[in-house]
């Protein structure tokens, strides 16, 4: 009688697989170098998935994707209309999910980096981008609310867009080169804080109408002057702040950016 498949082996190369398709991306890994992290044979593996296209969809499920979004959507309702974080009680749902997220993402450390830096090649290549643009909806769903009078521009779309990018570039980079988990958590911490304040800043100009250059700017237009300037893409506008969340090395498409446009 042929042995059973064993399902703490199985457990094992799919692990070993997230963590390959992690650091080589699909393109990358072999079947051999799943086997080697496993420590595992070759053929062990091919008793249990056919090939690679099988071994990564149970590295990483649809349904994590899914859940990855529906978990960050659920933490920025929880904000509801509040402006100020800190006003907020440190037992409040929004804080309650912000760690519960984080240690989401931490304990599936390697399918979040895939999703958000190594997910070329696969069903998931154009998940960074489709997850920014969510975030930017999210983000204006809140403002509609918090903010009332701000004014969704296609350039708040565009700062927000950056903001964004960045910020879900250093997350894959944290998640990346922080072996600690408690290192991550320290870096999380001070990118959330300067993300966060960097919105806060960035609403409170739109709701006051910009600054100083877009109302001159807008006078001289009424007055029948020159049209304003308009900013080559990667600018940032005078007097606002740098863009929230330091993005450092990422994993690029031809955007620059995890995941890539549509």
């Amino acid at each position: 009688m042929a042995q059973r498949p064993k399902a703490e082996v199985r457990a094992r190369i799919v692990e070993a697989a997230a963590s390959a398709f992690a650091a080589d991306g699909y393109g990358g890994t072999t079947i051999g170098a799943v086997a080697a992290r496993a420590g595992v044979s070759t053929g062990n593996v091919y008793r249990y998935f056919e090939g690679k296209e099988q071994l990564f969809a149970a590295a990483l499920p649809a349904s994590f994707a899914a859940d990855l979004r529906a978990r960050t959507r659920d933490k920025v309702k929880a904000l509801g209309a509040v402006r100020d974080l800190r006003l907020l009680a440190k037992d409040a749902r929004y804080h309650v999910l912000s760690g519960e997220l984080l240690d989401y993402c931490l304990a599936n450390r390697a399918r979040v980096i895939i999703l958000l830096a190594r997910a070329e090649g696969t069903e998931f290549a154009r998940f960074a981008g489709e997850f920014r643009d969510a975030l930017v909806e999210w983000a204006l769903e809140y403002v509609r609310v918090a903010w009332p009078t701000v004014v969704a521009t296609p350039a708040l779309r565009f700062a927000l867009d950056e903001i964004y990018a960045r910020f879900l570039g250093a997350m894959a980079t944290a998640l990346t080169e922080l072996a600690d988990d408690g290192a991550v958590r320290e870096a999380v911490f001070h990118l959330t804080s300067h993300h966060q304040g960097g919105l806060k800043h960035l609403f409170e100009l739109a709701a006051r109408g910009g600054d100083h250059e877009s109302r001159d700017d807008a006078s001289r237009t009424t007055d029948g002057g020159s049209p304003p300037r308009a900013h080559s893409r990667g600018a940032r506008s005078p007097g606002a702040d740098p863009v929230p969340g330091a993005a450092g090395p990422r994993a690029a498409d031809r955007g620059g950016r995890p995941g890539g446009r549509r």
